[in-house]
């Protein structure tokens, strides 16, 4: 088995070498359709290509970045093919029971689940075209305190105190989690169409919240440095796709990035909600377990009271000792 995760991670280090990072948009180059397309892991049914096993080494490194900076920094290349393994393996197991509960309709997948999917796809595409115009800004001499406002980011008051409250929390039964809401039905739903939306979504801006959207038409004044950087993120994503042998027209490359983020936020709604329903039939099935509330749920609730982050390395078993002598 050792010997099988040094392949992969010789195969990960080779194919990452033909990666270009271009503004925060991990893109595949200098490989052919052919290679891409190569199968790199098998698990059960399920293959994954080289292309793929690229996209989940991007997201991989870009999450375990975003909580530990120093983790590539520190950890040995054996200890980071290990986490990257186990990762990709149990992610792609977990996606798998995930699906034969949303086909036998044990799960169902909402218009309201798509929804919130195709709203992160929107935000995302969004974000990097914000990222260009503030480039185009930038190389133009304009300081960060002259942007649009929508461009700038909202000042906080750092030395605002949050008042807390803790109240006796009262434990309530936990019903599984079963099929609910409307069904999705992909037979009436056309990609094409929510990238009309996109194109048109990028040229507003929000003037309400992020709970009450009013998407407004940005200014006259502005738009021409929107559109020019709409028009950069898309020649990005066509340079991409010529280095790969790929449809490099606006229309295709748009609409393979699209998917490409899709794909990822689809793959985290569906895992969440197995987690949940997995959680759902551990904690909440009378008469399975002598206590019906599983020492996770109870320090997730203690997470919250104690307004405690997730990634904590010693609230769970901090607070499991205290409750669970």
């Amino acid at each position: 088995m050792k010997n099988f995760k040094t392949k992969i991670l010789a195969l990960v280090i080779c194919l990452c070498m033909c990666l270009s990072v271009l503004t925060g948009c991990s893109l595949v180059v200098k490989d052919t359709k052919k290679e891409n397309a190569k199968t790199a892991i098998t698990i059960g049914d399920t293959v994954i290509t080289r292309e793929e096993l690229i996209e989940d080494y991007n997201r991989f490194y870009q999450q375990v970045n975003s909580q530990n900076y120093y983790y590539f920094m520190y950890n040995d290349p054996e200890t980071i093919v290990e986490d990257f393994y186990n990762s990709v393996v149990a992610n792609k197991i977990i996606l798998l029971e995930a699906e034969k509960l949303v086909a036998d309709e044990t799960l169902v997948i909402t218009d309201e689940d798509m929804q919130g999917v195709w709203d992160k796809v929107f935000d995302y595409v969004y974000g990097q075209v914000d990222s260009y115009e503030k480039s185009i800004l930038s190389l133009a001499g304009t300081e960060e305190k002259d942007y649009p406002a929508r461009l700038q980011k909202e000042e906080t008051d750092a030395t605002a105190e949050k008042a807390y409250k803790y109240e006796p929390y009262e434990f309530e039964e936990v019903s599984v989690l079963t099929a609910s809401g409307t069904s999705f039905d992909p037979e009436n739903f056309k990609t094409d169409d929510e990238i009309e939306k996109i194109k048109e979504y990028v040229l507003k801006y929000n003037a309400g919240d992020d709970e009450n959207k009013d998407m407004v038409a940005i200014a006259d004044a502005e738009l021409k440095t929107r559109k020019q950087a709409y028009n950069e993120f898309i020649a990005d994503l066509q340079f991409a796709a010529k280095a790969n042998k790929k449809d490099s027209s606006q229309a295709a490359v748009l609409k393979a990035e699209v998917e490409r983020v899709y794909k990822s936020y689809y793959e985290s709604m569906l895992y969440t909600k197995y987690q949940e329903y997995i959680n759902s039939t551990i904690a909440g099935v009378a008469g399975k377990y002598e206590n019906k509330f599983s020492d996770e749920a109870i320090a997730e609730k203690y997470r919250k009271l104690l307004d405690t982050s997730k990634e904590s390395n010693t609230v769970e078993n901090d607070y499991v000792e205290l409750i669970y002598p």
